[in-house]
């Protein structure tokens, strides 16, 4: 999957989403599905066209119209890889969906058991910052509730900054519309470093391998770390 830069999700959060390669190829779907609307649209433009007498021979034609007739020659070659591509997203997306018990459209997005102490993203109720699991737990339900001034707070300032910058860069209705494939989270285990500093493993994805996260104390308040 060619998926971009995981600071997609949350800006530089990309310790907690190593696991979320969904997000990122949601955001890619949606890119395809508009080519794929546009290459549709073109397809029928051109059918509606009244039959014209075939191009000359490509020895007949200027320098310039054979460079355009190999510029479009490309163009088709593209986008028809690009549905080939759509399709294989498609496919990895419903998966994706199956195994976060997200309801799908079809058979594929059928709901499944979640392991014990897994969290739906729906679930997660805004707790403060007072512990390391509160904190993550307020970070997903700032993300369900689209509230950017609570997931703000519960970055670091580093996150916070590279969180600003990504939102600025794909429009910040754009980004929450991302986030929307993240089912939610399992706490594996918290080690702590010091008395300020904790690691904790997190399952974003049902069955993944767990994502390793630092929270870091400051003032009174844990602030998780990218």
């Amino acid at each position: 999957m060619n998926a971009r830069n995981l600071v997609a999700f949350v800006a530089g959060v990309a310790a907690l989403v190593g696991g979320l390669a969904a997000f990122q190829q949601h955001s890619r779907l949606a890119d395809l599905e508009r080519q794929r609307a546009d290459l549709e649209q073109a397809h029928a433009t051109a059918a509606t066209q009244p039959v014209v007498k075939p191009a000359p021979a490509t020895s007949q034609l200027s320098e310039k119209d054979k460079l355009e007739l190999l510029r479009l020659r490309g163009e088709v070659t593209r986008l028809r890889e690009r549905q080939r591509e759509l399709a294989g997203v498609k496919a990895e997306n419903q998966a994706l969906r199956a195994r976060a018990g997200v309801k799908g459209t079809n058979a594929v997005g059928a709901q499944i058991a979640l392991p014990p102490g897994y969290v739906r993203r729906q679930d997660a109720q805004f707790v403060g910052q007072a512990t390391p699991e509160a904190a993550l737990q307020s970070f997903f339900w700032a993300i369900q509730n689209r509230d950017t001034n609570t997931l703000l707070r519960v970055l670091d300032d580093r996150g916070s900054q590279e969180m600003l910058r990504e939102m600025e860069r794909q429009d910040e209705a754009k980004f929450w519309e991302g986030t929307g494939i993240i089912p939610g989270y399992r706490l594996i285990s918290s080690e702590p470093r010091s008395d300020s500093e904790v690691v904790l493993k997190v399952e974003i994805m049902p069955g993944d391998n767990p994502q390793d996260m630092v929270a870091r104390l400051v003032g009174n308040e844990w602030k998780l770390q990218p």
